[in-house]
């Protein structure tokens, strides 16, 4: 039975991988074109990681939202289980660590991102 349930869990997780692959590369493009863009359009290694942090956190955001609603599944089904309260929360605690870090990340490379861009003009 935890054989089942690992692999219906690996098959929804590949499941939204696959339904994620058309955003994930067009992410970095301008949303009006309609085509998928070529690496040049990084002028330099601000713009690409920018770019990078942005698909990063384009395809993370769904993921992150569907942890969350896995992880509320979990403590419904602990039932009041000491063990499996303990184990939900600390898958929570994981999710919301890993969505600050990605999030932070983000807003850390932005935030250097401008004050480099107004130093250097």
């Amino acid at each position: 039975m935890r054989l089942l349930k690992r692999s219906f869990a690996w098959k929804v997780i590949l499941a939204a991988l696959s339904l994620a692959l058309p955003g994930i590369s067009q992410a970095a493009c301008a949303p009006a074109s309609g085509t998928l863009c070529p690496v040049t359009v990084f002028q330099n290694v601000q713009d690409f990681v920018v770019g990078a942090l942005q698909v990063l956190v384009t395809v993370s955001l769904p993921i992150i939202g569907f942890f969350i609603v896995f992880v509320g599944y979990q403590f419904i089904a602990a039932q009041g289980n000491g063990e499996k309260l303990r184990a939900a929360k600390k898958n929570f605690m994981y999710v919301i660590i890993g969505a600050g870090l990605i999030l932070g990340a983000w807003v850390l490379a932005t935030l250097i991102g401008s004050t480099v861009s107004q130093l250097i003009g």
